[in-house]
C-alpha cells in the first residue's frame, strides 16, 4: 500500500508542475471524438497488467518496478463526446496498451473501451436509455464485468477484445494524437 500510495504521490507532482505551468506537457493524449455524447461516462487511472489483446504488459507485484499508469476520462462538452486516455509521454509499456487499442479499428473501439470502463473503473456514469436499450444477455455480461473489477477471481480472465462488438458500432468522428 505504501508503495502504492509513494508511486501516485510522484505521479502528482509531475502533473502538477504541468498545471501551474511550470514545463511543458509531459503528457500523451490519445482522443476518441464522437459527435454525441458518450453513453458511459468515466473518471479513473489505472496501471493496467494487460493490453486489449490480453497479452501481460506489467507486472504489478514487482514492488522494484514503479508501475506505468494511464488516466482515462469520458465525458461530454456542448453535446460532443470524448473519451481520452493520457500518460507520461516516457511510458512506453503505456504506449503499447493504447497501439492495442489502436488497432481494434474505429468501428469498435468505443464499445472496447465501454467493456473497459466497467472492468476497471470503480464510478461509472451509464446513461438511463443506453442501459434500457441493452438486451438481457448484453445486462447480464456488464454485470460480470463490473463485477470482475470489484472481485477479479470471480469471474474468469475477459480479454478486452471480446468486448469490442458487444455494444455495437459507434460512429467516431476522428481520433486525435496528441504528443506522439
Amino acid at each position: 500500500m505504501e508503495a502504492a500510495v509513494e508511486e501516485l504521490s510522484e505521479f502528482k507532482g509531475i502533473l502538477d508542475k504541468y498545471l501551474v505551468g511550470r514545463v511543458n506537457s509531459p503528457l500523451k493524449h490519445f482522443v476518441v471524438a464522437m459527435d454525441y455524447p458518450p453513453p458511459v461516462m468515466v473518471s479513473s487511472i489505472l496501471a493496467p497488467t494487460v493490453d486489449f489483446n490480453g497479452k501481460s504488459i506489467q507486472d504489478l507485484n514487482n514492488l522494484e518496478v514503479v508501475p506505468e499508469c494511464v488516466v482515462y476520462n469520458s465525458f461530454s462538452s456542448s453535446g460532443k463526446g470524448y473519451i481520452v486516455l493520457s500518460w507520461l509521454n516516457d511510458h512506453e509499456i503505456i504506449d503499447g496498451f493504447v497501439d492495442s487499442l489502436e488497432a481494434i479499428g474505429t468501428e469498435y473501439i468505443i464499445g472496447t473501451l465501454l467493456g473497459f470502463f466497467f472492468m476497471y473503473s470503480e464510478n461509472v456514469y451509464i446513461a438511463p436509455r443506453w442501459w434500457e436499450s441493452l438486451d438481457n444477455d448484453q445486462k447480464k455480461s456488464t454485470s460480470r464485468k463490473i463485477m470482475h473489477g470489484i472481485i477479479p477471481l470471480a469471474s474468469p480472465e475477459i480479454c478486452l477484445r471480446d468486448c469490442m462488438g458487444e455494444y455495437g458500432e459507434f460512429e467516431v468522428r476522428e481520433i486525435v494524437k496528441i504528443n506522439f
